[in-house]
């Protein structure tokens, strides 16, 4: 029962001097690799770059397009034909759009506390959602990293599973989802998530703690499912706590391989009774 209907995660630098949706890290990263439990290490996205900016990410089974207005992310085109649309407000994420089929199909709406974001309210619209693609990777990953470049990968995947999975969903509905986030310096340390569909509630909170090391996509807008790592806060996750409104709780831990102050591996690990679910990401870089 996560909620997953927001699985995208934009990275955003929250000071006077930077502007939401400007990625520009010192290290690049050019490729990043998975492997869960004892399988084959397994490429999943490799990261193309036309100077400083972000030009292309390669999936699987699909790819995705930047496009920039200046120095920040303007629009995500995918080659499935799905696209996401980024409003500001100056310097301050105003809106995201996520349209399929040319119809806006999920709506973000962002609100700040000075600098930093402090509500995002999703809005997803069922009609406009083409249920026969509803089960195909590229438009799951599609929706799921529309929000990949605002939180963690594993909270947008909670709201995801929760609404767009949910069965006897009336076909003009809309589901709405308010994401509260609390800050500590420049780390988010907890996310609370309130759920409403068909005139049901369903809440659950993620409780964070970080290390002190620099996270490889700090003011990002994009970044890799079931990893760690998420653009808004400057150091890395190494636990994430969970519970929803069911009673039902669960928890990640992360640990970390540097090359200087950059993870170049992360270790995150799932129990469920005595048995760990793992799974590792590798990253590469470049100039």
């Amino acid at each position: 029962m996560l909620i997953t209907v927001l699985t995208l995660i934009i990275f955003f630098c929250f000071t006077s001097c930077r502007k939401d949706g400007v990625y520009n890290p010192k290290k690049k990263i050019h490729k990043i690799y998975t492997q869960k439990d004892n399988e084959k290490k397994t490429l999943i996205e490799t990261w193309t770059w036309n100077e400083k900016k972000l030009s292309r990410i390669d999936y699987a089974n699909y790819y995705s397009l930047f496009e920039y207005d200046g120095k920040q992310i303007a629009k995500i085109t995918s080659s499935n034909g799905s696209y996401t649309n980024f409003i500001y407000d100056g310097s301050k994420i105003n809106k995201m759009e996520y349209y399929e089929n040319d119809k806006l199909s999920i709506h973000y709406i962002f609100e700040h506390d000075g600098n930093k974001v402090s509500k995002i309210v999703v809005e997803e619209y069922a009609e406009n959602i083409d249920s026969k693609y509803s089960n195909l990777k590229s438009f799951e990953d599609s929706r799921i990293k529309a929000l990949r470049f605002v939180l963690p990968e594993q909270s947008c995947s909670t709201i995801s599973n929760y609404s767009l999975q949910k069965k006897n969903r009336k076909a003009n509905s809309i589901d709405t989802t308010t994401i509260s986030l609390t800050w500590y310096g420049k780390n988010v340390v907890k996310m609370i998530f309130e759920k409403i569909s068909d005139g049901k509630v369903y809440t659950s909170t993620s409780t964070y703690n970080h290390d002190n090391k620099k996270n490889p996509l700090y003011d990002f807008l994009s970044y890799n499912l079931d990893d760690p790592v998420f653009g808004y806060s400057k150091n890395n996750i190494t636990r994430d706590f969970i519970k929803d409104s069911d009673n039902q709780s669960w928890e990640y831990t992360y640990s970390y391989l540097y090359d200087g102050n950059f993870p170049i591996q992360s270790t995150r690990v799932y129990r469920i009774g005595l048995n760990d679910n793992i799974l590792i990401t590798y990253y590469e870089y470049g100039n």
